[in-house]
Formats: structure tokens, sequence, C-alpha cells
């Protein structure tokens, strides 16, 4: 899991203290999709610890409705895609700034966002974006105007998260990286059919047969020609497709 800290790694709670200790606020980014699922308390609890002063933004709020998002004090709620909420977000930060200017640093899960957030606050691309987990390398100063210096970082998985699922469903691990990707596509897919069948059906321009995860993920692979010998249907691509669309927000 190349690019990001796992609590149980030697390095981790170093790394989490020296982010901790450099910065004046903590902003935690957040999925709108999961916003509980995406705390990571590990790292709130040094932050208190250590008297920083901790803020939430929770991001990507262009793939849910905005009554479904699970909202807290501190927070902002936010889509990274929508350049108009540039604004919007550097107003929150600035009006919890005791002193400035100052050091913010910017911490969460992997693929959660930072890095767009991070080009949406500086109005062009300064951190290298890419829709695969873990993909910013150590950690690097931004500065976003004369008030605020950004202190990027990698995704940070916490220590009490143990099971690969879990994980994966919170879009902390690229696909090629699991151990049973066809199991995380079934999880995913359950979720999305309980929500919105149609809007599946049409992504994958497929109508499916039945409910059964794995019965989609074979019309999936037949729909986009992948075959292996004998004819039998790549479900292990069709798996990874899955999951990859979910990290990139497309299903």
């Amino acid at each position: 899991m190349a690019g990001k800290f796992l609590a149980k790694s030697s390095g981790f709670r170093y790394m989490i203290k020296k982010i901790v200790l450099c910065a004046d606020v903590v902003i935690e980014i957040l999925d709108a999709r999961d916003t509980f699922g995406t705390r990571n308390t590990d790292l709130e609890k040094m932050v208190r610890k250590f008297g920083r002063k901790l803020l939430f933004v929770i991001n990507k709020a262009d793939l849910v409705q905005r009554k479904d998002i699970m909202e807290f004090p501190k927070s902002c709620v936010i889509s990274s895609k929508d350049p108009k909420d540039r604004k919007k977000l550097l107003e929150f930060i600035k009006s919890n700034l005791a002193e400035k200017p100052a050091r913010v640093a910017i911490v969460g899960y992997p693929n959660v966002g930072k890095s767009t957030i991070i080009n949406l606050l500086k109005g062009r691309r300064s951190a290298s974006v890419a829709p695969i987990p873990g993909h910013t390398k150590g950690v690097q100063w931004i500065r976003i105007d004369e008030d605020i210096l950004l202190l990027d970082s990698p995704g940070i998985v916490p220590s009490y998260e143990r099971d690969e699922v879990s994980i994966a469903l919170k879009g902390a691990i690229e696909a090629d990286q699991l151990k049973n990707p066809e199991y995380v596509a079934h999880k995913i897919l359950e979720e999305i059919l309980q929500k919105d069948r149609p809007t599946l059906e049409k992504f994958y321009d497929v109508k499916f047969t039945s409910g059964d995860p794995q019965d989609i993920l074979i019309q999936i692979a037949i729909r986009r020609g992948r075959l292996l010998k004998g004819k039998t249907a790549d479900t292990l691509y069709a798996a990874k497709t899955v999951i990859r669309d979910r990290y990139k927000g497309k299903i």
C-alpha cells in the first residue's frame, strides 16, 4: 500500500506526530458517502492531545444527496470539483484561525480528495492528482495565500482498521492490491442496488437479469468483451472495474 501510512507500521505514529506538531490547525478530510466511517479517531485524539485545532471538511458532496450527509460541529461540506466551493472553504478555514498566517495540515484516509481540495484552494494544480489511493508521496508545504500555508500528507489508515474489505469500501486501497476483489465488488454492488439499481444498469449499459452481484459481474464482463479461455466471463476484471469506478465516484 505504497504512498500511505498504516497505523501498524513502525513509522506511523512518528509521522502523524510530526505532521500534527508542525501545524496550527489540522483539517481532516472526510468522504460524504461515509462521513463517520472515514474519521480517524486515532488521529483526532493526537490532535487534541497536542492542543491543535481540529476542523472537518466533508468532501465529495456531489456524489450524495445533501440530506444524506452526516454533519457535525466545525465541519464544512463541499465538492472539490465545484470551483464555487473555493470561497466557501477559504472562509471556513480563515474563520477558524486564531492567528494569521497559519500552518494548516490536510489529513485523511487515502482517496478522500486531499489533493483536489488543495488544488481547489490554490486555484491551479499544485499537488499531483490521480484517482489512485495513496497517490500523494511524502509530505509537502503549499502556500495558498498570505494567510494560509498548507501541509499536504499521504493518506493515513488508523490502527483499528484491520479488515481489508472495510478499508476497500472506504476507497483506501487500490484494487490490484486486494486479496479478494470480487468480494469487495459484491459489497459495493449490494449497496448501490439497494439505492439506485436503474442508474447502475444505465452506467454499465446492462439490464441485470438478477440481483446477484456475481451474475452482475458476469454481465459486465461480457458487455465489455472481457472473456477468458473457454469464453467464460472475466469476473476479476469486472470486479476491479466496479471498485475503480466506485473510487472515482462514477457509481
